[in-house]
């Protein structure tokens, strides 16, 4: 009897001494819950001159009350291994090679999240994320184009379209509608997936890139090419590279605040079920 509660202790021992020295590469397999957002690329024109704090505040909340912490670029430095999910909004300055290796270490560990929110054309041209994408390897691409629709639209702005048409995946589980606030649209090839349409009637247009930052933007100022139908219209995407996820969006603005004014009392991440695709990104 001795002899084997000696074997069980040295056993024990062993498998204390053995999880310690692996204790270190845990963080391959498990990620943290923290947030990195990037707002040292001139995002989105730096939201709009409201910088990420505003622009993001409550998307800051509802990640710390899903037990996340968030910090941005611009105090935490760019270092996407060591975190858990990593949000890329509309960056104006192209990321470097080794930025961009940082991204590909980040997608090497397992279960991190890479959410990328492009913007409409010509307020932005989505060429950086772009280039970043393609340096992953992802099958996911974004196309400066602006999609509009008449009929399904929110408050009556017909670039704001309602987004009703989802395939199923854990991103889009159990959501029934989502807007978005002027979007590009989106490729997929290879392993990446399309995940969610707007309606039949909306219908996407590429006006010329006149000028960078155009946020005096007017639609009677716009010379715009003739519209373009596309069977579907991609909105949202997915894909997994290495051991990491993938979402792209083609609005960088569904999960902000409204800084701007634009709605009643509302902000863009509480409309329709904005939130609650947040949320299915993150749990994914």
């Amino acid at each position: 009897m001795k002899k084997k509660i000696a074997i069980f202790a040295v056993a024990a021992f062993a498998l204390i001494i053995l999880i310690s020295s692996c204790a270190p590469s845990l963080q391959w397999f498990i990620a943290p819950k923290t947030v990195l957002i990037d707002d040292t690329h001139n995002n989105s024109y730096d939201f709009d001159g409201y910088g990420g704090t505003a622009f993001f505040a409550k998307l800051s909340t509802t990640l710390q009350s899903m037990g996340y912490s968030v910090a941005f670029t611009s105090s935490a430095g760019f270092s996407p291994e060591n975190y858990g999910v990593f949000l890329v909004t509309a960056p104006v300055t192209a990321y470097s090679s080794s930025e961009m290796q940082q991204v590909a270490n980040f997608l090497s560990k397992c279960d991190r999240k890479l959410i990328l929110l492009g913007e409409w054309y010509s307020y932005y041209d989505n060429t950086p994320l772009n280039d970043l994408l393609t340096y992953l390897g992802s099958g996911i691409s974004f196309n400066n184009e602006t999609v509009y629709d008449d009929t399904n639209n929110y408050n009556s702005n017909n670039i704001w379209p309602v987004i009703s048409n989802f395939e199923a995946h854990p991103v889009t589980s159990g959501l029934s509608t989502v807007v978005l606030f002027a979007t590009a649209t989106l490729n997929v090839t290879g392993s990446a997936v399309k995940l969610a349409y707007p309606s039949a009637t909306a219908y996407v247009a590429a006006p010329s890139l006149a000028s960078g930052n155009n946020s005096s933007y007017s639609p009677s100022s716009e010379s715009f090419e003739p519209e373009v139908v596309i069977t579907p219209i991609i909105v949202i995407a997915a894909d997994e590279i290495k051991r990491g996820k993938i979402v792209a969006i083609g609005d960088a603005t569904l999960f902000a605040n409204d800084v701007y004014g634009s709605l009643s009392g509302d902000d863009f991440i509480d409309v329709a079920e904005n939130t609650k695709l947040l949320k299915n990104i993150i749990n994914w």
